[in-house]
């Protein structure tokens, strides 16, 4: 049987903004506030100092996915937010189950790179690390570079998985053991069982959403980001999922 799915293709329900428990969440962001605001906040337990590269991240009131607002990215040189990471703390997992969510919005594929970083924890140089990416073909990337120690054990969705247009697509990136999984809205895209402990390690570089860490232009997108999650110690989808109805829960 595949990783990640259920006998019988069983899909696990998803109503509100449930799954996982809050006492795990190692960052959550859900970019509600009013229109053109710069301050971010963490809404976990943790309270992470959020800081952004350039002014030019915002909240943007349109269309978000739930609450009051997303974040929306411009593509410009310096857009993107970051979170500490220290070494055992809630952004760092190198032995444990984690998931990464978040849903995303495309406006436009920005100024013609390759590809656009949404999540890394890099190792302070491009290509080292741990990275989730927006392929400009639709696919959705996901990366471990070399300074973790390991050859290409990434996951990937099917090219043009991902719509290049004004609608909201859920991702989750989860370990679940040695299994890692890539979901699209609530669909497995892929899974390896390579990502053994120890793959999924930060101590040089925070982490950062909307562009990549340490490359010259980082890979920055155009479009919206809402409801990002990232929960250390429980790997919350290990099979075909329900996305949400509604907001993450906030306790």
């Amino acid at each position: 049987m595949i990783p990640g799915i259920t006998a019988g293709g069983e899909t696990i329900a998803g109503p509100g903004g449930g799954g996982g428990d809050f006492e795990n969440v190692g960052l959550l962001l859900n970019f509600d506030g009013t229109n053109g605001q710069t301050t971010f906040t963490d809404l976990s337990t943790n309270a992470l100092t959020i800081t952004q590269g350039s002014p030019d991240l915002t909240v943007t009131t349109t269309n978000p996915k739930f609450g009051t607002g997303a974040l929306l990215a411009t593509g410009g040189a310096s857009s993107y937010l970051s979170a500490p990471v220290t070494a055992a703390g809630p952004l760092d997992f190198p032995d444990e189950d984690f998931a990464i969510e978040f849903s995303l919005r495309i406006g436009t594929f920005g100024p013609g790179y390759e590809y656009y970083t949404l999540y890394d924890c890099g190792y302070a140089s491009p290509g080292n690390g741990f990275y989730i990416a927006l392929l400009a073909t639709g696919r959705i990337s996901v990366t471990l570079g070399a300074a973790l120690g390991v050859t290409w054990n990434g996951l990937s969705s099917a090219p043009a998985a991902f719509v290049d247009g004004d609608v909201w697509q859920s991702i989750a990136v989860t370990r679940e053991g040695n299994v890692g999984r890539l979901f699209i809205d609530g669909v497995l895209q892929d899974f390896t069982s390579t990502w053994a402990t120890g793959v999924v390690a930060n101590f040089t570089a925070d982490v950062r959403i909307g562009q990549g860490v340490g490359a010259t232009i980082g890979y920055p997108w155009a479009g919206a980001i809402d409801e990002l999650r990232v929960t250390k110690g429980d790997a919350v989808r290990t099979a075909n999922y329900t996305p949400e109805s509604a907001a993450f829960p906030t306790s």
